[in-house]
């Protein structure tokens, strides 16, 4: 597949416009052919989106995943999976007794609950916590896109 420059169509090969062009006079006349889009546009090879299907350019894509399909994903529960991934997890200073009192995994169960409890306490806490969800993910997209592969 192919995605069209100019216009932004997608055209499978045989859609493709072939032109032919004359380049020169050298032995009698060169020419090449110049193959694009109908509306006299060039083109680059498409790749489909893991998620959505869509075609996009390769540059437009994260880890396979449009920005689109990326956004639908960055979510407080999909941020929260995601940074229990060690290497998404970040260092942070706590009360010495406390570590040795509660594990890892409890102070998450712990700070899910207080941030579940900021969330069914007003609208604008619930959309400030989805905000700081997408800016986190949005920190690192190509991260973010690999751990949404990972899952599927």
């Amino acid at each position: 597949m192919f995605i069209c420059e100019d216009c932004g169509a997608v055209l499978a090969e045989e859609d493709l416009h072939t032109e032919r062009s004359y380049v020169s006079d050298y032995m009698g006349g060169c020419y090449e052919n110049i193959t694009g889009c109908p509306c006299g546009g060039s083109v680059e090879e498409a790749e489909m989106c893991d998620m959505c299907g869509e075609y996009f350019r390769h540059e437009d894509l994260h880890d396979g995943i449009c920005i689109d399909c990326l956004r639908e994903e960055m979510t407080v529960d999909n941020a929260i999976e995601c940074g229990k991934d060690g290497s998404a997890r970040s260092d942070v200073s706590i009360n010495g007794f406390l570590a040795m009192v509660f594990s890892h995994e409890k102070i998450d169960e712990i700070l899910i609950r207080e941030l579940e409890r900021l969330i069914g306490e007003s609208a604008a806490n619930a959309n400030h916590i989805i905000d700081l969800a997408r800016v986190w993910c949005e920190e690192d997209t190509s991260y973010f896109a690999d751990w949404l592969n990972s899952r599927h």
